[in-house]
């Protein structure tokens, strides 16, 4: 798999890549998932997960749930990840 844009933050890479972000952290760092049909796709997840298990093991905990969700359901419906950003967001794309 290969980085979907070259740097920047992940709103940054969100847009650089031309996919629909479907996964992003809310105004308190909480997981937020929109759905969206397009071919391609963002699930952008915190920059340092293994901070987040340490400082606040239940946001850590949605994150997980939400990203297995989003990822599970995009895949059940015919994607597959083709790449990932430099931030580490996921970008399926359709099949």
């Amino acid at each position: 798999m290969k980085a979907a844009t070259e740097g920047g933050s992940p709103a940054e890479d969100a847009s650089d890549s031309k996919g629909t972000t479907i996964l992003a952290p809310g105004p308190r760092g909480e997981p937020v998932s929109t759905p969206a049909s397009a071919n391609v796709l963002i699930c952008t997840v915190p920059a340092d997960i293994a901070a987040l298990r340490r400082e606040n093991a239940d946001l850590s905990r949605a994150w997980r749930h939400a990203l297995r969700r989003m990822l599970g359901g995009t895949i059940a419906t015919g994607y597959r990840v083709t790449a990932f950003t430099k931030a580490g967001s996921y970008v399926p794309t359709r099949a």
